[in-house]
């Protein structure tokens, strides 16, 4: 026996049109009315349903598990107003039924095609839903909106679905004049849920799907990654936060690397869905990886070929088509020369040692090098200085469009980079003559992803003329033991330094494992060294000292106020370890370990409280720290109370000066 069961209010016209392409599925019609006035009610009762009153709580689980326990069928059917099933669909219930009792299958998904009868009825989107299950105590419906049917308080798992073939549903409610009403009213719900429960996960997608529709874009930005951050789930539309995410990317050139973390997260989770492929083969080839891009092309084509997934697939054969034309260009690329290394160096404010800088790099023994020069609006003469030599060979001078810090530019560098190599050289250091030959022949010679030597380094701001101090990190050439263990072990003992310069990284390994840096005022380089030393195969360390650090008091972090300092680094702390966390669940060389997850996170605490800001802190009243914690966490970490109290205990035992 099957129950055909709805929630209702005020849809008369959707209602008849629902009910009446049901016709020879259903034993019993059941009817729940939140409080029609349009004729709702005496229409269902017509039409032979029970109807039963149930006051409107802005709780739609609340609504559909009152339905469900005036449910007398062995299956219960329970559809929206707003769908009906396409011609032909609803005789195959009963059988779908019968096999999934058969198989012990207590639920079934059907295809429902979303479409907009304002727009000619564009085809607004296609995919599997939960509308069919078995009536069982243990199943309820969960969340005050965009209601999850649950086993017990959680995802169903041995679900199975009707061939889309034989049976298919037709949706109207996302039709343009409803869709803005739909999802001011959906946001007002969802937020008063994420302030009542304890679950806000759960929320994450819906909430950037909201936003999305109200095209508040940097609100579904930071809902999209916070779900994405989860990783798949077993939930209708599975792969919406992510194509939130590629959509609004698509056009931000400074955002590329964000968009290409999206995209390799994509085809991580989605492996079976074509388009995700395509838009990694187009990441691939604006990062010049053409044949890498040719690959992943044919791998979105072979996928869409083969495909038998439930998640919606929105690549067509037109889309094939195109993909196959531009890897064919890709193809005729990829046999165009290009430098050895890339040697980047972001500018800012310079203008006192950048010409030594450049000259040390333009000398270089080893020649088959480009040079990218990315200056960040310096306020004194370093932008001049770097049109000095701009029209020289090989030269190209970037300039960010306002001031954007070391990460941003960094990237900006990494973006425009086409050497198999890249190298990061600050605009207040220098190197030797032979310090690019050096990391060139160690890489070639050993295949190594990553080669790094050690430095030396001198005090400018003393009263005398300092002398270079060696710092090596060897005394022989070695590669690192592959065991994640040892690596991470080597930096918990501060083995191996953080800095992104003194060493030689091939371009393509970051490209593939989407490595770069994070916006932030600290720790940035500590969060881009970290997925290099766990992701490389062959990590060579070498005993030479060719690169010179200058040390001086214009650094980034001796630079505002102390509270704007305090402040930068509880926003940064923060968001380091949100982003540890990301990446211990997303890394698959660590994410099975508890003692390597240990280690980084005792690691990384470690590290963050005995930054650059540590005196800084100590410098400050107790209250007015509280009060720059509170200032941070309530502009934009409020869910991450329980690592700002942390934060917050640390600060006070550690850091601050009685």
């Amino acid at each position: 026996m099957i129950t055909l069961c709805y929630i209702v209010r005020d849809e008369r016209m959707a209602l008849q049109k629902s009910i009446a392409s049901c016709a020879g599925c259903y034993d019993e019609l059941v009817v729940v009315d939140t409080g029609s006035t349009d004729g709702t009610i005496e229409l269902a009762e017509m039409l032979g349903a029970r109807v039963i009153s149930f006051p409107w709580q802005d709780d739609f689980s609340a609504a559909r598990n009152f339905a469900i326990e005036q449910c007398r069928g062995d299956w219960i059917l329970f559809l929206d107003a707003d769908e009906y099933f396409a011609e032909g669909s609803a005789v195959h219930i009963p059988m779908a039924v019968s096999k999934a009792q058969q198989a012990n299958v207590p639920a079934l998904l059907i295809w429902r095609r979303d479409v907009d009868y304002d727009n000619y009825g564009e085809m607004l989107a296609e995919l599997y839903v939960m509308r069919l299950f078995r009536r069982d105590s243990q199943f309820r419906y969960e969340g005050l909106i965009h209601e999850q049917l649950c086993e017990r308080g959680k995802e169903i798992q041995n679900v199975a679905a009707v061939p889309r073939d034989r049976c298919c549903l037709i949706h109207t409610g996302y039709s343009g004049k409803l869709s803005r009403n739909k999802a001011e009213r959906n946001l007002r719900i969802l937020l008063k849920e994420l302030r009542q429960t304890a679950r806000p996960q759960r929320l994450y997608g819906f909430l950037a799907d909201a936003y999305y529709g109200l095209a508040d874009n940097e609100q579904a930005l930071h809902y999209a990654w916070l779900d994405v951050g989860l990783g798949r789930r077993m939930v209708t539309y599975a792969s919406r936060s992510w194509r939130i995410l590629l959509h609004l990317l698509a056009d931000r050139r400074d955002k590329y690397f964000e968009r290409l973390a999206a995209v390799k997260s994509a085809v991580k989770e989605f492996p079976e869905i074509a388009e995700f492929h395509a838009e990694y083969a187009e990441c691939l080839a604006e990062a010049q990886l053409y044949e890498k891009a040719g690959q992943e092309a044919e791998k979105a084509i072979r996928t869409f070929q083969d495909y038998r997934g439930i998640e919606p697939m929105f690549f067509n054969e037109e889309m094939a088509a195109l993909l196959m034309k531009r890897a064919s260009d890709w193809n005729d690329r990829k046999k165009g020369e290009h430098s050895a290394v890339s040697v980047i160096v972001p500018v800012y404010n310079a203008g006192h040692w950048l010409r030594p800088c450049l000259e040390s790099i333009l000398g270089q023994t080893f020649k088959n090098f480009e040079l990218i020069l990315v200056e960040d609006h310096s306020l004194d003469n370093s932008f001049s200085i770097c049109q000095e030599v701009a029209a020289l060979p090989k030269v190209r001078l970037l300039r960010t469009e306002k001031n954007s810090g070391a990460a941003v530019v960094r990237n900006v560098g990494l973006q425009a980079a086409s050497g198999k190599y890249v190298t990061f050289i600050d605009a207040d250091d220098e190197v030797e003559l032979d310090y690019l030959a050096n990391l060139y022949r160690a890489a070639e010679e050993s295949g190594a992803e990553v080669v790094l030597m050690g430095c030396k380094s001198r005090e400018e701001n003393t009263a005398s003329e300092a002398v270079w101090q060696e710092y090596p990190i060897t005394n022989r050439e070695y590669l690192l033991p592959t065991d994640i263990h040892s690596r991470v072990k080597a930096l918990f003992q501060q083995i191996l330094p953080t800095v992104p310069w003194g060493r030689l990284i091939r371009r393509d390994f970051l490209i593939t494992h989407g490595i770069y840096f994070r916006d932030m005022k600290y720790y940035e380089d500590s969060l881009f060294q970290i997925p290099v030393l766990i992701e490389a195969d062959k990590y060579l360390l070498l005993p030479a000292t060719k690169y010179r650090y200058r040390v001086h008091g214009n650094s980034v972090t001796h630079l505002g106020t102390i509270e704007e300092r305090i402040k930068n680094y509880i926003s940064s702390c923060i968001k380091a370890f949100q982003w540890l966390q990301l990446y211990i669940r997303k890394s698959d060389k660590i994410k099975h370990s508890p003692v390597i997850r240990s280690m980084l996170e005792l690691y990384f605490m470690d590290y963050l409280f005995k930054g650059p800001m540590r005196e800084a802190v100590g410098k400050l009243p107790l209250e007015k720290i509280q009060l720059v914690v509170d200032d941070v966490t309530q502009l934009e970490f409020r869910e991450n109370a329980d690592f700002v109290a942390l934060l917050m205990m640390k600060c006070l035992h550690n850091n601050h000066t009685p």
